[in-house]
């Protein structure tokens, strides 16, 4: 029988407020519109490549906030910011993810429900593997904002991920709609 890997899912960071203070920031971004306006704190040497909304077709989202690492000596790390329009019928937010993590073909490794200011969400770890063979580790928190489902994720290279683990949940763990 196959053994399942463990990969590193914090439930906490340990950073002291000088280091974060140091190495975070927060940004506050509206380019989506009033309704998709949202907060969100990420590393200092992390720079927007694109906060234009763009269409995903294969997943059905729509991306409104892109951002990489910009200091090459540092680990790989890309977050994004995303939302779908849901009318009518509206899926609990798991089975919603889930439906997304199906489209992704990826692998769910963890789960938790969470709290972001005030509303609940889902908080989850899952794997990827490329066409190109590269795996990647990505962890996703959502929650329901009126008829809007938004997902921040954050996505490291399976082989630098326990480098990024605690930046990744400090980033999804701090963020908000406005």
């Amino acid at each position: 029988m196959a053994q399942i890997e463990t990969i590193s899912f914090p439930q906490s960071t340990g950073y002291s407020l000088d280091y974060l203070k140091a190495n975070f920031w927060r940004l506050n971004y509206s380019s989506a519109g009033p309704a998709l306006a949202y907060r969100i704190v990420v590393p200092v040497k992390m720079r927007p490549t694109n906060v234009k909304p763009t269409t995903v077709r294969d997943i059905g989202i729509t991306l409104i906030g892109e951002y990489q690492i910009i200091d090459k000596t540092m680990p790989y790390l890309e977050v994004q910011v995303a939302y779908e329009k849901v009318s009518n019928v509206h899926p609990d937010i798991k089975s919603w993810f889930n439906e997304k993590l199906k489209k992704l073909k990826g692998t769910l490794r963890a789960k938790a429900a969470i709290n972001i200011a005030g509303k609940n969400g889902y908080d989850v770890l899952f794997t990827r593997t490329l066409k190109s063979g590269e795996q990647y580790i990505t962890r996703a928190s959502m929650l329901v904002a009126g008829d809007n489902y938004v997902m921040v994720t954050a996505m490291s290279s399976k082989a630098d991920y326990d480098k990024s683990a605690k930046t990744i949940y400090h980033i999804l763990s701090n963020w908000n709609m406005q």
